[in-house]
């Protein structure tokens, strides 16, 4: 009787945590359609998006605060895009972003338009 109390508790929480997920995606993905947002791309917990002015990456996590993104990247602030595997390193006058993705596919599509904003 007490393991499937327990069993049911770890339920219960794993229930509630994909629900609250999946509400912080939808917040995020919200906020990217108000700012015109055009691809969006999700890796190592984090959602990059290329906008009309700047490049736009938020974190998931239990909390989402879409009012502070954790990197806001003006395109004409951008000096220079390093590719490194999966990774984009994009350099501008003051500081450097380190962008990663899931795969190599999409780290390479994202550079690309990342370029042709440019």
């Amino acid at each position: 009787m007490i393991f499937i109390v327990f069993f049911g508790l770890i339920a219960v929480i794993v229930i509630g945590l994909n629900i609250l997920d999946n509400s912080n995606i939808n917040k995020i993905e919200e906020y990217f359609k108000t700012k015109q947002c055009e691809t969006i791309i999700h890796g190592k917990g984090q959602y990059q998006a290329l906008c009309p002015n700047s490049i736009i990456v938020i974190e998931n996590g239990f909390s989402v605060d879409t009012s502070k993104p954790k990197e806001l990247i003006l395109y004409k602030d951008i000096k220079d895009i390093k590719k490194e595997k999966k990774k984009l390193i994009v350099i501008t006058d003051t500081s450097d972003a380190n962008l990663e993705f899931k795969d190599q596919n999409s780290a390479d599509e994202f550079y690309k338009k990342v370029q042709n904003k440019l």
